[in-house]
C-alpha cells in the first residue's frame, strides 16, 4: 500500500491518540461484557445440555486467542503496518461480535452448534482484540517516545474502564432488549471506532520509514 506523503500536524495527531484511547475503550468493554449474561441465556436455553464448565470454556477462548496469538501480531504489523492492522483487529471484532449476536437464532436443539460458534467466535474476537492492544502500544512507542509513557498510561486507563463499564452495559441491555441486541449494540460501537480510525489515523504511520519522519519532525 502506497502510504501518504504528507505532514501529520499536532492537531491531526491529538486527534489520532484520541480515536486510539476510544478503541481501547471498545476493546475493554469486550473482555467482559459477556460475562455478565451468557451464563444466564445459555442456564435459560440450553441448561439440560451444557453445563457450567463448557459456558467457562467458551469465555475463555478470548483470553486463550490474547495467549496463542501474540507472536503472529509482531509478523501482522510488521507486515500490514500500523493504522491496517489496528483495521484488521477491529474488523475481525466487528464480524466475529455480530455473529455472536445472531446465536440467539440457534434452536436448543442445535446446542453443539451454539456451544463450538460461541467458542470460534470468543476467540477470533479475542484474537481481534489483543492485535489491536498489540498495534495501539505499537503505534505509542513509534511515534510518542517522550510521552511514551503518559500515553500507555492513558491506554490502561481506557482499558480499565471498558472493563468497569462493560458488564453493568451488557446485562443492561440483556434484561432490556435480549442476548442479540448487546452484541448488534457493540458491533455498532465498533462499527463507529473503525470508521473513526480510517480517518483519524494518518497512513504514514503504518510503518517507519520518510513519510514518518517527516510527519514527526
Amino acid at each position: 500500500m502506497k502510504e501518504a506523503s504528507q505532514t501529520v500536524n499536532e492537531f491531526e495527531k491529538k486527534r489520532m491518540v484520541y480515536s486510539i484511547f476510544g478503541s481501547m475503550l471498545v476493546c475493554g468493554t469486550l473482555y467482559l461484557n459477556i460475562a455478565s449474561f451468557y451464563p444466564l441465556f445459555v442456564d435459560d436455553n440450553y441448561s439440560e445440555n451444557i453445563n457450567q464448565s463448557m459456558v467457562a470454556c467458551a469465555l475463555c477462548c478470548f483470553q486463550f486467542a490474547g495467549v496463542i496469538c501474540t507472536p503472529i501480531h509482531s509478523f501482522t504489523i510488521s507486515k500490514m503496518g500500523r493504522k491496517n492492522a489496528m483495521m484488521i483487529g477491529f474488523g475481525a471484532i466487528f464480524i466475529s461480535n455480530t455473529v455472536l449476536g445472531m446465536l440467539s437464532m440457534i434452536n436448543s436443539a442445535y446446542w453443539k452448534t451454539f456451544l463450538f460458534m460461541s467458542c470460534f467466535t470468543r476467540f477470533i474476537q479475542g484474537y481481534g482484540d489483543s492485535l489491536a492492544m498489540a498495534t495501539a502500544m505499537s503505534i505509542i512507542s513509534s511515534n510518542f517516545p517522550e510521552e511514551k509513557i503518559k500515553y500507555i498510561s492513558y491506554i490502561g486507563a481506557a482499558t480499565g474502564f471498558g472493563l468497569m463499564i462493560g458488564p453493568p452495559l451488557g446485562s443492561f441491555i440483556y434484561g432490556h432488549l435480549g442476548f442479540g441486541a448487546v452484541f448488534y449494540f457493540f458491533s455498532l460501537w465498533i462499527g463507529i471506532m473503525l470508521i473513526i480510525q480510517y480517518f483519524f489515523i494518518p497512513a504514514c504511520y503504518n510503518f517507519d520509514g520518510p513519510e514518518q519522519i517527516k510527519a514527526n519532525s
